[in-house]
């Protein structure tokens, strides 16, 4: 599912705006994996990166 999740957002997003997504969620899994142990189930990997493409895009607006 992973994977999969991945290429949803990356149909629906332009180039910068999944590279901005991916920046956010890797930032975001970092620093739950390292401050507080937590593994990224992959249902709240879909979730971060569509809040973290909504937040992308009400940037730019």
């Amino acid at each position: 599912m992973g994977v999969g999740v991945f290429a949803k957002i990356a149909e629906s997003a332009t180039k910068e705006e999944f590279e901005e997504v991916l920046k956010i969620a890797t930032e975001d899994i970092k620093f739950n994996n390292i401050g507080f142990k937590k593994l990224t189930k992959a249902e709240d990997l879909k979730l971060l990166l569509d809040r973290s493409l909504n937040l992308v895009r009400n940037v730019q607006a």
